[in-house]
């Protein structure tokens, strides 16, 4: 049968990774530590592949799901129907001159991941390639940030630059990684890549790495720790993907299964059989402080403009399951919030302000703690540099009310020689200084002029001012 997931060449995986005795299937052009998955991953006739591969397919590591063709295999003659749902394919994505999702490697990336792309060379930028080519599409390859889709993998994606006259070839650092495997009984094994258990051997930067526990009889594995240059993707699980940036030592902890305690006491019918059992230690730890940049979450230190928000930064923890977090923020050293309780269903808690205030610099400290066991804490912390809100002046420029017009009105009981209505009156117009006279004969009549003083020399009869800008 096949499984339904193909390599880029379109390939089914069943077909490469099926062993057969004396050959295996052909190259995959895919590798692990340098050695192609098909020749890693197949035995001959050995029964099953060799090593455990960190990739799943339904829940079940690749290497028990595709085993070697001439095992045994058990036919039943009853029919049964069952539905089998698989997880996607995790594929590593490596960036060359940049960052995706603010790292240069990431482990774990499902089909369909849509990144955040930052260019970060030097020289003139041409652009963005995948390699292989089909295996990510980017938004705008010509911009030096794009998203990109993630459409199968490992894919390497390199920001490239112009203006060079040298061509140079980098070779991936390799560095001494230390395997440890603490109080497992001795029989216990901490590996590094399959091959390389409880000991000390040379490993690529590149990748992808990957680390497993395997406890002995009467431990159960407990977590990883590390010192020098080793990241650990998950530290909580017994396989897991590792970052190398320099020398460093990984360490598998261990602890025994259970500790029993018998009591008998016998009795004429009756038999009391008395069992304590220690569970392994609880496990807490920061395992990210990032920041809101108004639209994303982004790893590293946040410069923020005062007077502008809102903004935050979170706390990311991973620890042992059943166990409920707490955590605490600290700002330059000084508690702000008190223990803040409750089960996170992300294992995480957030801190946000609004507006921004310059007193929001300095260094923020997240600690944190399981409910159940107040003396296993951990801590992360992040920088916070707050700029100076920009200040904008206003200049409100006057300008003079416009003139009022005067509405002239003859005075109807005033009445002259007895045959006519009469008014006279000095007026002065907008913009000018002699003063005009006017003298009305005849019957009623409104008069409009611009004043330019609002006010008019009445001699005789009646005057009434009109409403601004009538005229």
């Amino acid at each position: 049968m096949a499984s339904n997931y193909k390599l880029s060449n379109g390939t089914d995986l069943d077909s490469v990774f099926m062993a057969r005795v004396g050959t295996a299937g052909s190259n995959t052009g895919y590798k692990v530590n340098g050695q192609d998955f098909a020749q890693r991953y197949e035995t001959a006739g050995g029964g099953d592949l060799g090593y455990n591969t960190g990739y799943k397919v339904g829940g079940t590591d690749m290497r028990y799901v595709f085993k070697d063709i001439n095992a045994t295999t058990t036919t039943s003659t009853t029919t049964t129907t069952s539905t089998t749902t698989t997880n996607p394919p995790l594929y590593s994505v490596t960036v060359v001159n940049g960052t995706m999702d603010g790292s240069t490697f990431i482990l774990g990336v499902q089909v369909g991941h849509v990144g955040s792309l930052v260019a970060t060379g030097t020289g003139t930028f041409t652009g963005w390639t995948a390699t292989p080519s089909g295996d990510a599409t980017f938004a705008n390859a010509s911009s030096t940030s794009t998203n990109v889709t993630i459409n199968g993998g490992p894919v390497t994606l390199t920001a490239n630059y112009a203006g060079s006259t040298t061509t140079t070839t980098t070779t991936p650092a390799t560095y001494s990684i230390t395997m440890v495997a603490a109080n497992g009984g001795g029989s216990s094994t901490a590996c590094i890549n399959g091959t390389q258990c409880n000991n000390t051997s040379n490993q690529s930067e590149t990748g992808p790495n990957i680390i497993h526990a395997t406890a002995g009889t009467g431990y159960v594995f407990s977590n990883w720790t590390s010192t020098g240059g080793v990241s650990i993707a998950s530290p909580n699980n017994a396989t897991s993907g590792v970052t190398l940036t320099g020398n460093g030592t990984i360490t598998a902890n261990f602890v025994a299964v259970t500790t029993t305690t018998t009591t008998t006491t016998t009795t004429t019918t009756t038999t009391t059989t008395t069992t304590t059992t220690t569970p392994p230690p609880p496990v807490i730890s920061v395992t990210a402080m990032e920041y809101f940049d108004g639209s994303n979450w982004q790893s590293g230190n946040p410069t923020y403009t005062a007077g502008v928000g809102p903004y935050a930064i979170r706390c990311t923890v991973s620890h042992t399951d059943g166990y409920t977090p707490q955590f605490d923020w600290y700002q330059n050293g000084g508690n702000i919030t008190g223990w803040q309780t409750g089960n996170i269903n992300a294992n995480q808690h957030q801190f946000v302000w609004n507006p921004v205030e310059t007193n929001n610099a300095g260094t923020w400290t997240c600690y944190v703690r399981l409910a159940e066991n107040t003396s296993i804490t951990s801590s992360g912390s992040i920088y916070v540099t707050v700029n100076a809100a920009t200040t904008t002046t206003t200049t409100t420029t006057s300008t003079p009310p416009p003139s009022t017009c005067l509405t002239i009105s003859v005075d109807s009981t005033y009445n002259y020689d007895s045959d006519d209505y009469e008014v006279e009156f000095y007026w002065t117009p907008c913009g000018g200084s002699a003063q005009y006279y006017f003298d009305s004969q005849g019957g009623p009549f409104t008069f409009n002029g611009c004043a330019a003083d609002n006010s008019a020399s009445i001699l005789q009869g009646s005057v009434s001012y009109g409403s601004t800008g009538s005229c």
